[in-house]
């Protein structure tokens, strides 16, 4: 008797080891798009995401809800559309001619995402828009707001199954709220047989947006409670987060994040840093990755069009060079944000109208660079993930330099470390990366005051330069140097 119980006990035991290990596996179905081998497939038949970013906005006339294309995509011809008919009839147009364009998946923001309010009587809310221009709140507190939520969801992924395109769908998880858990196992539970998403994007931008610093384990378990959360209510989608590029080694380092796969969020804001960070991706990052956003503003005035197409070119090309598994431009149409390298970024400008294949008419007209994506056919060349000449120096810098030498515990030298430096006052900010020595000089044209440096599956050292020795004239070259000499990491993962 005492070995049959013990039979009993053992198999249970190999049970709930068994479930726990399966409890972030994804469960195949050649309808939804899957990860094998390191590459998208659907239909058994390999899929590469060429998608842009479209911001969806939720409309309400006090009783019903419904998707509504961002009040920034035009000036009177969205901020006017006040029911729910012109709203999803200008949604589709743009749909149809986002696939006409080329692209065949979508990630919509903004519909998505939870907002927290804080403080003794917390609650959750997406804003919503009523009449032309108010904002109001939605609180999801009863199931009525949930079953006008999923309704005005339910058209928006009809549309763009209609147009044929794939849906990578963003959200907000927070590690320490039951509201978004609640609210996306509703959505998830609503859509877990719907193969038109493609995948869940959990948090946006962590560096920007996560406010809690973390320790690298700490972000493992945390990722790895969320991947097993939405397993077990969407266990066909993906699930992905978009990180803002190198920088999120520091905390959110790309390898320890319990996601299916990555989504990178390079721009262009020093000289070829797109084509450069790619590189890095491709040589560091062992997940599979996409470009989440990416894009390089034009006007066809202060910047030409034609400087727009020849970005998204290069850098589709280095993707997919590097190993890169998807592309995604930001965003569908230009906005007035305020700033130029905001406000420019669409394919579509706000220049007349156009008519789709459809027959459907958007307001604005798609610029020169759609025909990039309309004609981009991915296709890995080797050997052909480029590093430029400024990978180490984007801008080329000379004035101030930080250099030293960055090792593991056992003193060999660790290469792809990522190093920043800040100016005193946090307002200037540069990059380097460790060469194969594990030796680095990053260089600026300001003084500096911080530094913080890591590599993927290490720990991460930060400090400020409060002793006088840390920094010394070169007088042969007139470079102020700061010496870390050798800084020593220890291996978390």
């Amino acid at each position: 008797m005492k070995k049959f119980y013990s039979i009993i006990a053992a198999g249970a035991f190999l049970l709930i080891l068994f479930i726990f290990l399966s409890a972030d596996k994804l469960q195949k179905d050649p309808n939804f798009v899957s990860l094998e081998n390191g590459s998208f497939q659907l239909n058994d038949k390999p899929f590469y995401p060429i998608a842009i970013n479209y911001m969806v906005a939720l409309r309400t006339d006090s009783i019903e809800f419904w998707p509504s294309p961002y009040p920034e995509y035009g000036p009177l011809a969205n901020r006017e559309l006040l029911d729910k008919d012109s709203s999803l009839k200008t949604l589709k147009a743009d749909l149809d001619m986002i696939k006409q364009m080329g692209f065949n998946t979508v990630r919509f923001a903004n519909i998505g995402e939870v907002k927290r309010e804080a403080g003794v009587n917390e609650f959750f809310y997406i804003n919503t828009i009523f009449n032309k221009t108010d904002s109001t709140r939605i609180t999801f507190k009863d199931g009525i707001t949930y079953v006008r939520y999923l309704k005005a969801i339910d058209e928006l992924v009809e549309l763009a199954k209609n147009a044929g395109l794939k849906i990578i769908f963003l959200v907000k998880l927070q590690e320490d709220a039951r509201g978004p858990k609640l609210f996306l196992e509703k959505v998830m539970t609503h859509f877990k047989k719907e193969p038109t998403i493609m995948a869940y994007d959990l948090f946006n931008e962590p560096l920007y947006f996560h406010k809690i610093e973390r320790t690298k384990p700490e972000i493992f378990k945390i990722t790895k409670q969320w991947q097993n959360f939405i397993r077990k209510y969407a266990p066909h989608q993906l699930t992905t987060i978009g990180l803002t590029g190198i920088r999120e080694v520091f905390e959110w380092d790309p390898n320890i994040l319990n996601v299916d796969f990555l989504s990178f969020h390079p721009y262009e804001y020093e000289p070829n840093q797109v084509m450069n960070e790619v590189y890095w991706y491709g040589k560091y990052v062992e997940k599979p990755w996409i470009i989440g956003e990416t894009s390089f503003p034009s006007n066809n005035d202060t910047i030409k069009y034609e400087d727009q197409s020849l970005f998204a070119k290069k850098t589709l090309e280095q993707v997919c060079n590097c190993g890169g598994i998807g592309y995604s431009w930001w965003q569908y149409k230009d906005v007035t944000w305020g700033s130029y390298h905001a406000d420019y970024m669409g394919v579509v400008n706000w220049h007349g109208s156009t008519t789709t294949d459809k027959g459907s008419m958007i307001y604005g007209t798609p610029k020169p660079v759609a025909k990039i994506f309309k004609e981009y056919k991915p296709m890995k060349l080797k050997d052909h993930c480029i590093k430029l000449d400024n990978y180490y120096n984007l801008s080329n810098y000379k004035d101030h330099r930080i250099l030293g030498t960055i090792l593991d515990e056992n003193d060999k030298p660790i290469e792809g470390a990522i190093i920043m430096g800040w100016s005193k006052d946090w307002t200037k900010i540069v990059s380097t990366v460790s060469k194969k020595d594990g030796t680095f000089e990053l260089y600026s044209n300001f003084p500096f005051g911080h530094w913080i440096a890591s590599a993927t599956h290490y720990n991460t050292l930060r400090e400020g330069f409060w002793h006088d020795h840390q920094k010394q004239l070169d007088s042969t070259t007139n470079v102020t140097n700061y010496d870390l000499g050798r800084l020593k990491f220890k291996k978390v993962f």
